[in-house]
């Protein structure tokens, strides 16, 4: 335990713990207030929901991209979708889950910071600084990966420290399975046990007790051992039937290339993802903690606390392993802000010991750490958040009604009303829905068609009453980035719901007139061709037709042809 300063007490423990079970029910309200303002998730929260179904035998299919844990995590909430018989796209009791979740690590991060370092204005001060931080509130409203692992990294760390001192099998088991657990949430999460690995490996080198470090080192060797045998028979059962060319057992293996080559070579994803995304949105992890976590890690390094040390090499490894990654999204570091805690905790301690008015001269720092957290978090007020894609869905048939065809061409993008992103943050306040609609609506294999490209449209394989969800390009923030990282949409961006019918048309002059009809209409090019589909409600130009193939035969025509029910252009849309 790192010791605190002799100065006089500013705030008693019982007045800190007040303050902070104040905040937790701040969390805590604003959380439960999400369930009713988010009604939206993201590409991986939709996939996790079909890791969901799947583990509960509602379908068949899963998401290969994901980690199994967090999917069984939210089966609870898929069972109570189906016997509350919720839309598809209502996402509010996984959204519960979560914010059972979210809490959860935020009493469990308090407690950890508390036990070791007692309820110190300090613990106060670095808690606020790293953990209710922007990146916090941009994704605990939703199903995420890339929050709550902080806690049981942590954890690990802690029981690493304490298995140094006194090795048992219980905290031998407990590493094994929390090390598993975290690798099972998320893959790039395996950082962790080798960061710990690498950081007890530093212990031996130092330690005058180097034999009996040396055992310690190998039976955490053991563990991680036990444990990633552990998460790749887990991780080869799951994806079984995914990989049907390669035995079960290449599954992870297969998963791992799939992933990988998913953008195309190191060159492309350097040219994909903003490589500097990190250090240019630093203050999203929190200004004081970003500030103090340098000279945190200095004063930890130097520390006689074995602990704090390996928090230090941990935190430093995941750092620099996550920079050499090409992935890289804001929230894939958000998992550290436990360990920033623990770090700049003891270091105000002493600096207040030292020079109190620089501890002072921190508070203005915290302010607007505050303001901009409390700014993240009043966002999802915005009705955007809770009927944007629920809107969008309402003209598509339910699966237990539909007996038609659903052809998806090209991935949606709806984008959230907010001028701010993170800078070169690729998806931050974007959300893609793919191939993800078939099985969330319960659309089966031979009723539900996902065509990446729209130029693979063909009109000749649709029938009467198909249903068409078509985009003409995807939302993404791309080089070069913008202050105010508008995405890579143009003003001819559409996205749209249509059912297939038949439409009379009559030649006017030049012009076709449609009979009777009061909604939209599309025709499409025929498949392979790169023009873009004729869009009118009444009057349409013969030779635009005919550019795109439609077959004008007289005066009176009958084809064809789709009628929209939902339109909607980059921040607009209407329905039919």
């Amino acid at each position: 335990m790192v010791d605190q300063p002799k100065s006089k007490v500013l705030i008693t423990p019982l007045r800190i713990e007040s303050i902070f079970r104040s905040a937790f029910v701040l969390i805590a309200l604003w959380l439960a207030a999400c369930l009713y303002f988010v009604n939206i998730d993201f590409d991986d929260g939709y996939s996790t929901i079909i890791n969901a179904q799947y583990f509960g035998g509602i379908s068949d299919g899963y998401a290969w991209q994901r980690g199994p844990l967090l999917g069984m995590l939210l089966l609870p909430a898929e069972w109570a979708a189906n016997i509350l018989g919720l839309a598809p796209l209502n996402v509010r009791p996984h959204h519960a889950i979560m914010a059972v979740v979210h809490c959860v690590y935020f009493w469990a991060v308090w407690r950890m910071l508390a036990r070791q370092y007692g309820s110190t204005p300090f613990v106060l001060i670095a808690f606020i600084a790293a953990i209710p931080t922007v990146v916090f509130f941009s994704y605990a409203p939703f199903i995420s990966h890339d929050i709550f692992p902080g806690a049981l990294a942590l954890y690990m760390l802690i029981l690493t420290e304490a298995f140094h001192r006194s090795p048992t099998l219980k905290a031998w088991l407990a590493l094994l399975f929390i090390g598993a657990a975290l690798a099972m949430i998320k893959q790039t999460l395996v950082i962790v046990w080798a960061a710990i690995l690498m950081a007890a490996l530093f212990e031996v080198v130092f330690a005058n007790q180097r034999a009996r470090s040396l055992r310690t080192f190998a039976m955490l060797c053991a563990a991680a051992l036990v444990g990633g045998i552990l998460t790749f028979l887990v991780y080869a059962t799951v994806l079984s039937g995914t990989f049907h060319n390669s035995p079960w057992w290449i599954g992870p293996w297969e998963q791992s290339k799939a992933i990988m080559s998913h953008y195309g070579d190191d060159s492309v994803l350097g040219e994909t993802f903003y490589q500097w995304i990190y250090l240019r949105n630093l203050s999203a992890y929190g200004m004081l903690a970003s500030v103090l976590v340098i000279p945190a890690l200095v004063y930890a390094l130097y520390s006689q606390e074995r602990l704090l040390r390996m928090v230090a090499v941990v935190w430093i490894i995941i750092v620099f392993f996550m920079q050499l990654i090409e992935f890289k999204e804001v929230r894939y570091l958000a998992f550290l802000a436990p360990m920033t805690a623990f770090l700049v905790a003891p270091m105000l301690a002493n600096l207040w010991k030292f020079r109190q008015i620089y501890v002072i001269a921190c508070m203005p720092l915290l302010l607007v750490d505050v303001a901009a957290a409390t700014t993240e978090a009043s966002r999802v007020t915005n009705s955007y958040y809770r009927q944007r894609v629920t809107n969008f869905f309402e003209a598509l048939p339910l699966s237990s009604l539909a007996a038609t065809q659903i052809v998806m061409a090209s991935p949606l993008s709806f984008v959230s009303p907010e001028k701010f992103a993170f800078f070169g943050d690729r998806y931050h306040r974007i959300t893609h829905i793919g191939p993800q609609l078939g099985p969330l609506y319960g659309f089966g294999l031979s009723q539900f068609v996902y065509l990446e490209d729209t130029r693979l449209l063909d009109m000749r394989k649709f029938a009467v009453g198909d249903y068409l969800i078509f985009s003409n390009n995807v939302a993404l923030r791309v080089s070069p980035f913008r202050p105010d990282n508008a995405v890579s949409l143009d003003d001819e961006f559409v996205q749209l719901v249509a059912i297939v019918i038949d439409v009379d048309l009559r030649k006017i002059g030049d012009q076709y007139a449609l009979d009777g009809q009061g909604r939209p209409i599309m025709f499409i090019p025929p498949a392979g061709s790169d023009l873009q589909p004729v869009v009118g409600t009444s009057l349409f130009n013969a030779s635009d037709l005919r550019a795109i193939s439609v077959q004008l035969h007289g005066d009176d025509v009958r084809t064809r042809a789709f009628e929209i029910r939902k339109y909607c252009k980059s921040e607009t849309c209407s329905t039919f």
